[in-house]
């Protein structure tokens, strides 16, 4: 919650941003080595949605605004959107190219991103 992106986030947000992804293990943590104890410790976090077309019509109508799904909302359909990551981009480019392979396969994921110009553009892999 240090990012610029969550700071005016509040507890209660987690019940829209974090607890559905959890429930329905739509989720991935990126890990690194601890440099002193070896151990993994978590460097970042993709969250991931395959909704409806009406979802996705609600989310496309909603450019720039954070993608609030319910539990129900993010099981919907086929259409794949990466609803949120967080960490370094390095590792998250890694993170979601092993997505692609083991969770996504075949289908198409969207998600927004900001452009140079701080427009928020679609991007689709």
């Amino acid at each position: 919650m240090r990012s610029p992106q969550y700071r005016n986030y509040t507890l209660a947000d987690l019940d829209w941003l974090v607890a559905p992804a959890l429930g329905n293990r739509q989720f991935s943590l990126i890990q690194t080595p601890n440099e002193t104890t070896n151990l993994p410790k978590s460097a970042g976090v993709v969250m991931w949605a395959n909704v409806s077309k009406e979802i996705e019509d609600r989310i496309l109508a909603n450019t720039g605004k954070p993608i609030q799904l319910t539990a129900e909302d993010r099981n919907s359909g086929e259409n794949f959107w990466i609803t949120d990551a967080v960490g370094e981009r390095q590792m998250l480019s890694a993170a979601i190219q092993n997505l692609r392979q083991k969770v996504f396969k075949s289908h198409p994921v969207r998600t927004f991103v900001r452009a140079q110009d701080g427009s928020i553009k679609i991007a689709q892999f």
